[in-house]
């Protein structure tokens, strides 16, 4: 487990360069060699690379998603597309992967496990749907598409959670929550004046709670509410 807790956000940046700095090294390491291609000296470091970047990322992406914010996701806006122009230079890397393919051809012949036959296939694959097999014009035009395709996801990706996190339910009278833990309403009272109202507002989590209470159940709130998106976010109302 990460020391969360010693994590500061200004860390990940420089941690991102340097995995990724590292990784570029490793991979050029095994696609400069001189000696012939084997399965030892090309998918196994090949496997190895990027310790240091997958922690990162792990830890990152984790993180973000469980407990983000704005710093956060400036971050992932910014590291996005560079991630994907990273693998972009790995899997488009000609030395690299003429070695994978020389290996591809020979796999029957080379005395694999059936482990290992299928990394070295999955290998190849990867390197074929990136782009590998392409002229240098389109591997120029796959990652102009790759690196917009990344920071579209993590824009999406950040809309559905402001979404989500934006989605409540603003109720009028404290009695409407009976049935909930007062922890809970208190929570409830606090993201209302984080929103400039004095009322309380449920998450749609805390709105489970409520739905499955005995109070509510009893007291039929829904029958007499409807729920209404109104500029995203989710309101109760009652009804005329």
């Amino acid at each position: 487990m990460p020391p969360f807790e010693r994590i500061d956000e200004s860390h990940f940046l420089p941690a991102f360069e340097r995995g990724m700095a590292e990784q570029l090294e490793e991979v050029s390491a095994i696609a400069e060699q001189s000696d012939p291609p084997t399965f030892e000296n090309t998918f196994i470091p090949l496997e190895r690379s990027g310790v240091l970047l997958n922690r990162v990322a792990a830890t990152f992406f984790n993180l973000s998603s469980a407990d983000t914010n704005e710093a956060l996701d400036q971050i992932q806006a910014e590291v996005a597309p560079r991630l994907a122009a990273h693998t972009d230079q790995i899997l488009l890397d000609g030395r690299l992967f003429e070695r994978v393919r020389l290996l591809y051809e020979q796999r029957e012949t080379l005395g694999l496990d059936d482990e290992s036959l299928r990394l070295v296939e999955r290998n190849y694959v990867d390197f074929v749907r990136a782009g590998a097999l392409l002229s240098e014009n389109d591997q120029e035009r796959m990652q102009e598409i790759n690196s917009e395709m990344a920071a579209l996801q993590t824009t999406f990706t950040q809309n559905v959670l402001d979404g989500v996190n934006a989605a409540a339910v603003v109720v009028d009278d404290r009695e409407q929550l009976s049935g909930l833990p007062e922890g809970q309403i208190a929570a409830a009272a606090a993201a209302a004046n984080s929103r400039g109202l004095e009322r309380e507002i449920c998450s749609r989590s805390a709105e489970y709670e409520w739905a499955t209470s005995a109070q509510f159940a009893r007291r039929s709130f829904a029958s007499r509410t409807y729920h209404a998106c109104v500029f995203g976010t989710w309101e109760s109302r009652r009804r005329a």
